[in-house]
């Protein structure tokens, strides 16, 4: 029988979290190239950590998930999930979240993506330096 320590299961968090980041990375700049472009390496990382733990809070917690959700603040803005502005989108995510516990974020990426011609863009809203991350 095989004992994973704390310090090892860590070890194997943070890799896994770096992989996910690498591949985000690529994502992102496929399919939000202008905005990307706009940012270093380390600036696209933290909206990367920002948005996992944003998507985490929310109870997303697989990668694909993860993945929508970072889709969406590309879209929207880093805090669409509360945005006044776009109330629609910031109440779906109460209701969801009230109703089961946990959002729903397959649902709510189509609902958002009903709408995606009113999105801003991850840029115009708050500057870069107040995401959270490494």
């Amino acid at each position: 029988m095989h004992v994973v320590r704390n310090e090892q299961l860590k070890k194997l968090n943070a890799k896994a979290a770096r992989k996910f980041e690498d591949q985000m990375l690529l994502h992102l700049d496929k399919y939000f190239h202008k905005q990307c472009r706009k940012m270093s390496e380390k600036e696209i990382r933290n909206v990367i950590c920002y948005g996992v733990e944003r998507a985490e809070h929310y109870g997303v917690d697989l990668e694909g998930e993860k993945t929508k959700y970072l889709n969406l603040m590309f879209v929207f803005g880093k805090d669409f999930d509360t945005n006044p502005a776009i109330k629609w989108l910031s109440d779906s995510f109460e209701i969801e979240r009230s109703s089961k516990g946990a959002v729903n974020i397959n649902r709510l990426y189509d609902i958002a993506i009903a709408h995606e011609n009113e999105g801003r863009g991850l840029l115009d809203s708050k500057k870069l330096n107040s995401y959270g991350g490494k």
